[in-house]
């Protein structure tokens, strides 16, 4: 009995901490995620035994503001050490994503001037930099045999974009197909290289924030967050998400629930980047949904706006969404929206067009199109960090920079509009 108890016990706590992975990390491939929330153990797949071992850094607030949510390094020897050897330099695809945000660019600590962030152990297998001599770009190390002191595939190719300092930033590497290896800064693609070298399958343990010290030290200075590793090479779209920290690559605002009278049109709208190329709208009357066609009532059912013509008892509490994709992988599904029909004679209810001012912002932010309603502000991860009841502005000047959800909600509580905003 003790024995299926404890059994029951672990299998909770893993799927506990699967619940706690946001929506914006692909899961696919996942083989370790550290996002540093009071200690360094893995959060993603894999057992406890890729847990990181703290030896130096210390705990601060990571880019939104959250205590005790990053590491901070001191630019010496201070690391963390992943001691069991599940990072294979030989997988034909992989991803490194990171997040950092330097003291200085520069590092008196050693006379390169460099700053590891990722290595491998041995030394000389996959190494991620900030800086070396002097020239300020992020660079990439990678060679064949991890074992052979040599980079005969990669020798610190770097960047387009200099380094920065006192600034978070999203920091990505891809390899593709064995021999092209691509960075991402921000989200954005920055630079590609290749070289027809495969590296040979070897298994290595891993340094972060550091070199591995049998070497010599090459310690980052400054704050490091956020470390996942893929054995695939993410999509420029599953990029996008995690630098945004949003599980939406495409839909940028939801549609909204519509109230009209019977005989009316109705109307459900989204607002999207662009860069989404397919839209198809469904309804559901309960929990399944079904795709639309441009058959009467419907139009626009495989463009941003669904409408509805001469609308009827029939259609009441119907539910709507629409599914944004693209030639990428990702794939949006926006939250439904409700139709109510009032009965005929009973006035038409329009439905409110909000909008919400200035996007990007520096402070204060004001709802356009609405009367006060309840505001809540959510951060990347959905906890609660601004709320305004009966408002029609609120304040985002005491919040870090980044991307927030912004929620509106009416009187009685229920969700009338939502739409991301960045905090510069």
């Amino acid at each position: 009995m003790k024995s299926i108890l404890s059994l029951c016990a672990l299998l909770f706590l893993c799927n506990l901490v699967s619940a706690q992975i946001p929506a914006y990390i692909p899961t696919s491939g996942l083989q370790g995620w550290f996002p540093f929330n009071g200690n360094a153990n893995n959060g993603g797949p894999g057992s406890s035994s890729r847990n990181g071992i703290v030896l130096g850094p210390t705990l601060t607030a990571d880019r939104f503001g959250n205590t005790n949510s990053a590491y901070h390094f001191n630019g010496d020897a201070d690391h963390i050490l992943i001691d069991t050897a599940f990072f294979d330099v030989g997988w034909s695809n992989y991803t490194v994503s990171l997040w950092l945000n330097a003291d200085d660019t520069d590092n008196s600590f050693n006379g390169n001037n460099n700053m590891s962030m990722f290595n491998t152990i041995p030394h000389h297998g996959l190494c991620l930099v900030s800086g070396w001599q002097y020239d300020y770009k992020y660079k990439l190390w990678v060679n064949e045999t991890p074992g052979v002191p040599t980079w005969n595939i990669l020798f610190g190719v770097e960047s387009n974009q200099r380094i920065k300092a006192h600034v978070w930033r999203h920091y990505l590497v891809v390899k593709k197909n064995d021999t092209s290896y691509s960075f991402y800064l921000n989200g954005v693609l920055d630079s590609s290289y290749s070289n027809m070298l495969f590296p040979t399958t070897h298994l290595c343990r891993i340094v972060l924030g550091n070199t591995d010290s049998t070497v010599t030290n090459f310690g980052f200075m400054g704050s490091l967050d956020d470390y996942a590793i893929w054995n695939r090479a993410l999509a420029g779209c599953e990029v996008r998400r995690l630098y945004n920290a949003s599980p939406y690559s495409y839909i940028t605002a939801q549609s909204v629930n519509t109230s009209v009278g019977v005989g009316a049109t109705a109307r459900f709208t989204i607002a999207d980047t662009g860069t989404g190329t397919t839209f198809q709208w469904q309804v559901s009357s309960g929990t399944a949904y079904t795709n639309l066609a441009n058959t009467s009532p419907y139009s626009g059912v495989t463009t941003p706006t669904l409408t509805i013509t001469g609308v009827t008892n029939t259609l009441n509490a119907k539910k709507y969404r629409c599914v944004v994709s693209s030639p990428q992988p990702c794939v949006d599904t926006s939250a439904y929206a409700v139709l109510t029909v009032h009965p005929a004679g009973v006035a038409n209810v329009a439905a409110p067009e909000f909008s919400i001012v200035p996007n990007p912002t520096d402070g204060n932010i004001t709802i356009i199109g609405a009367g006060e309603v309840n505001i809540k502000v959510y951060n990347s991860i959905g906890q609660l960090v601004a709320e305004k009841k009966l408002a029609k502005t609120i304040s985002l000047e005491t919040l870090p920079a980044g991307i927030y959800l912004v929620k509106l909600f009416d009187e009685h509580g229920q969700p009338v509009y939502s739409s991301k905003v960045m905090r510069k």
